[in-house]
């Protein structure tokens, strides 16, 4: 009958720990002051920056971004 229980109880105890862990994580990222960024292209949802960032030509890419954005890329 101790086995049956162990079950539920580890269970328990494994969510408990990643519940807590998850907290934690949180409380400590968002405790911290927001770094400011220098400015950047426009992104998209969920992809990102993958619309502008084409393989073919990326160092004349990053060169006109470098112009635009002022070298902070």
């Amino acid at each position: 009958m101790s086995t049956v229980l162990s079950i539920p109880i580890t269970l328990f105890a494994a969510f408990s720990i990643g519940l807590g862990a998850a907290v934690s994580i949180w409380i400590v990222s968002s405790s911290r002051p927001q770094k400011k960024l220098p400015p950047g292209p426009p992104q998209d949802p969920i992809i990102g920056h993958l619309r502008i960032l084409k393989p073919e030509n990326q160092g004349d890419l990053f060169f006109n971004l470098s112009k635009v954005y002022d070298e902070s890329i």
